[in-house]
């Protein structure tokens, strides 16, 4: 059984795992948007590939550090940081740019998930304390600043949070 790991974010990782009754940590190191075979040594094409309890084993480790079942790629919702492995067979392009879209998702979701917190806290330092509050609305606008020389593509990050006078707050995420 093959196990391939594959990189959805824009840069390279490196994954420390140790195989089964193996005491050396292995480094496993995948280039932005590419993927590598993870049982078998890059350097030696000729070293033989890892059981099935080495596998698993790895597994294990690399599902409690986020990686997700390269399966899951359609279904990703949440946390996510772009990882994912194949027992079967290598990813496609079209699943790399998934995982790369469903990353940008996760932490587009985290941004505003933050510009929350920070909208929140604000408005409770506004607030006055025996008495209403002191402002009437608090609110909080992201915008991504494009740098100079660059045109802007329609996916820049632009949203807006406000904070009602009841305390409820009201997202408008970029579409």
């Amino acid at each position: 059984m093959p196990l391939y790991l594959i990189n959805g974010t824009k840069q390279k990782i490196r994954f420390y795992c140790r195989l089964h009754e193996h005491p050396r940590p292995i480094v496993l190191e995948v280039e932005s948007g590419c993927q590598i075979r993870a049982d078998k040594h890059h350097d030696d094409p000729e070293s033989m590939a890892w059981g099935q309890d080495d596998i698993k084993y790895v597994i294990e480790q690399f599902e409690r550090y986020g990686v997700r079942e390269l399966s899951e790629v359609d279904r990703i919702n949440g946390r996510f940081d772009g990882l994912l492995y194949s027992t079967k067979k290598p990813a496609s392009e079209d699943a790399i740019v998934t995982a790369h879209n469903a990353l940008i998702e996760s932490k587009e979701e985290i941004s505003a998930q933050e510009a929350t917190k920070s909208a929140l806290a604000f408005d409770q330092a506004g607030r006055n304390k025996r008495g209403p509050r002191i402002a009437k609305e608090v609110a909080v606008e992201v915008s991504q600043i494009i740098p100079r020389g660059e045109k802007p593509t329609g996916k820049e990050i632009n949203f807006g949070l406000s904070v009602a006078t009841d305390g409820s707050n009201r997202v408008k995420l970029p579409i």
